[in-house]
């Protein structure tokens, strides 16, 4: 299918140097809008803008002089407007909105409808409430109502605020299913392991995917139909991803991300032009995706850290911050990306290059 947009578009996220990977990949001249600007995004888009947060007050005045030296684009969004679904209704009013509508991604933050429509489908899931439980005789996570990529997570132990939810730890491993929906249809594109964040307070944020996990037959299967059974009810458009547990040989569906997710960035050139086409209303064969495994990887600040010129970033080495930048602990510093045969080699690689980029932050060089 040839798409019917013009050569420049807006790629528009917390983070946005992954779309703006995407988009030049596949041939599109980007225009990226976020919260960083580091060294990558700016030098893959044609135009970077720095804002403040991805509230409407602080995207309108920069979306507004676009419009106004450029005229109307497409625009992609990623991660990072789950606070922010307003932003997302003015897109869609003033631009043409290349992703699910802001009244459906909405939709997928009303948890606890969500987790009736589990019910009401047969998708099983941990245990949630939504209100504290009064058995702690397992352990419960808080987790926020508008979460993302595992922030605010917490093992419950103390009277936590409003707009959250509980529910039962499950001590298995995480997956993810990255697909491609138009309507009513839906393709997998494949399956990933997760990370999470394995110290510290922030011991459930996410810090990373490999790509092509090994999975059971019968849970590829499961999640296949799973994914048809929801679409049915929420017609996603575009790239997205179910997040799912194995525990015991049991699989517990956790979430939809109903926007490009990370792992979208580990299977070739092609995907980005697949979430183009679905949102304009065609599925398109999935073919020609890479055999061997890719991993990404989140790269934390253990301490305090300023950015000095003196480090000499790795090639593999991308969401790189600008000399100067300062990073508080515990907040992203950069990415890492391994190739390998399969996930076990990708895996080990990413360890590698973990401490080799954790020395090189410590000591400079």
């Amino acid at each position: 299918m040839k798409l019917d947009i013009p050569n420049r578009l807006i790629v528009i996220a917390q983070s946005a140097r992954m779309l703006a990977q995407m988009a030049c990949d596949a041939g599109f001249d980007v225009i990226a809008i976020d919260c960083f600007a580091d060294l990558d995004t700016r030098n893959l888009a044609v135009l970077s803008f720095k804002v403040e947060s991805l509230a409407l007050d602080d995207l309108q005045p920069v979306l507004e002089k676009l419009q106004e030296d450029y005229g109307l684009m497409p625009v992609v969004y990623g991660s990072g407007f789950e606070h922010f679904v307003d932003s997302l209704g003015y897109l869609e009013q003033h631009w043409q909105l290349l992703g699910n509508p802001p009244s459906l991604y909405k939709q997928f933050q009303d948890k606890q409808t969500l987790f009736e429509i589990f019910n009401q489908l047969s998708i099983s899931y941990p245990e949630v409430r939504f209100t504290a439980p009064d058995d702690l005789s397992g352990k419960w996570l808080v987790k926020p109502i508008q979460g993302e990529g595992g922030q605010a997570v917490r093992v419950y132990f103390e009277p936590v605020t409003d707009h959250v939810y509980w529910q039962r730890y499950c001590a298995g491993q995480s997956y993810s299913a990255l697909f491609v929906a138009s309507g009513d249809a839906v393709d997998i594109i494949g399956f990933n392991s997760q990370a999470i964040i394995a110290e510290g307070d922030d011991y459930f944020s996410f810090a990373g995917v490999i790509s092509h996990a090994r999975l059971p037959k019968s849970i590829r299967h499961l999640i296949a139909q799973w994914l048809k059974k929801l679409l049915a009810i929420y017609p996603l458009r575009g790239l997205g991803s179910l997040d799912f547990m194995l525990e015991n040989g049991q699989c517990y569906a956790l979430e939809i991300n109903a926007r490009v997710p990370a792992s979208a960035q580990l299977y070739g050139n092609q995907v980005f032009n697949y979430h183009l086409q679905a949102c304009l209303g065609c599925l398109a064969k999935i073919q020609g995706l890479p055999l061997s495994s890719a991993g990404y990887r989140v790269i934390y600040a253990k301490r305090e850290i300023c950015i000095t010129e003196e480090i000499a970033w790795p090639k593999w080495a991308v969401d790189r911050p600008e000399s100067g930048a300062f990073i508080g602990k515990g907040q992203a510093i950069c990415s890492i990306i391994a190739n390998g045969k399969n996930s076990r080699q990708v895996s080990l690689q990413l360890i590698r290059r973990q401490r080799f980029m954790e020395n090189l932050l410590k000591t400079g060089h």
